[in-house]
């Protein structure tokens, strides 16, 4: 009789064991990545994302970035440290940067790190319609971050560029990225961010989600090399946006 109560247990807690525990493909993980951003539909709706926050510097100076997103149009990035500024433009053809190092000037980014920063274009994120996009995602693993269990996931873009992501197990947001793009996105240790090499991997970690107006859920505060924790201060979704004037190298 004992048993046939501990197979009966069994079986019962194996029907409500928690979800998470049974979706092991990279289709369903992505699939719940996208529920917990607010859900497709909701996704397929963003056609621009803005992004404005601030990063604290161990001496206490403040660096102020801005990041527009035009679907299929154009990625801009300005980050102000007060004493020099460094602008990044990338289209789904070209990408051009200005900082102190370019003295002043913009100048046609190279080939790789314009491949690793083309899939920042889409405001929507690279997990939503995925496979009509031409990408290929796989699970490759297992880990923590901030003792948060984690599946890693790696998708492959169609620039033959690929992305490592750690989605939360329990709640299903991407807490950190992984991806190669040194030298222009941060990587490395603090100090060297900007200046890693080009090759270099950087690793991004994603904390504070929050549900803005309409549904959708980002992530407010964004860690990596170079800059530190940039906690956003307003996000704009759908916003009035001339991406022709956010394209042009000014």
């Amino acid at each position: 009789m004992n048993r046939i109560l501990v197979v009966f247990s069994l079986v019962v807690l194996s029907l409500f064991a928690p979800v998470r525990a049974r979706c092991q493909s990279a289709g369903e993980i992505v699939a719940h990545i996208v529920e917990a951003l607010g859900g497709k539909d909701r996704l397929q709706s963003i056609n621009s994302l803005y992004q404005e926050g601030t990063a604290v510097q161990p001496n206490g100076e403040e660096v102020k970035i801005r990041i527009w997103r035009v679907f299929d149009r154009v990625y801009r990035q300005e980050i102000d440290y007060g004493v020099g500024k460094v602008v990044v433009i990338v289209t789904p053809s070209k990408g051009w940067i200005n900082s102190p190092r370019t003295g002043g000037l913009f100048k046609a980014l190279p080939d790789d790190e314009l491949r690793a920063l083309q899939t920042e274009i889409d405001p929507a994120g690279c997990f939503i319609d995925y496979q009509a996009k031409g990408m290929q995602v796989q699970r490759v693993g297992t880990d923590t971050v901030d003792g948060h269990p984690c599946y890693k996931v790696k998708i492959w873009f169609p620039s033959s560029q690929t992305i490592v992501y750690y989605v939360d197990q329990q709640s299903w947001y991407v807490l950190k990225e992984t991806r190669k793009g040194g030298g222009i996105i941060g990587g490395g240790a603090f100090s060297s961010g900007w200046n890693s090499k080009n090759d270099a991997l950087v690793d991004l970690y994603f904390d504070e989600y929050k549900a803005v107006p309409g549904g959708y859920v980002l992530p407010y505060a964004i860690t990596f090399g170079g800059l530190g924790k940039v906690s956003m201060t307003k996000v704009e979704i759908n916003g009035s946006m001339n991406a022709d004037a956010l394209r042009a190298p000014k």
